[in-house]
């Protein structure tokens, strides 16, 4: 399958968490905080099925619930950089 083909059969929660994942990779491999090429890869698969997870939500109806999934780091830190701390703590995903 193409990848740009991929992208466009996502929905926009899915397509915006594959961007901002694709963000995270790249800087994790520019600062060298990526510890190898296999925990690369394995991240990119989880991604992959997380992202189409987002969409089979969206598919069934529940576009909020992956909206909200698909946010939620975002979300985390800007209440850790707001200084709420103990309500990011108990949103974080353990």
């Amino acid at each position: 399958m193409d990848a740009s083909l991929f992208y466009q059969t996502l929905c926009s929660p899915a397509k915006v968490y594959v961007i901002l994942f694709g963000a995270t990779l790249a800087f994790q491999v520019i600062t060298g905080r990526a510890k190898s090429i296999l925990n690369l890869l394995i991240a990119v698969i989880m991604g992959l099925i997380w992202a189409l997870f987002l969409s089979f939500l969206c598919d069934r109806g529940f576009s909020m619930v992956s909206w909200f999934i698909a946010l939620l780091p975002i979300i985390v830190i800007a209440l850790r950089m707001t200084g709420n701390k103990k309500l990011a703590n108990s949103l974080k995903m353990k």
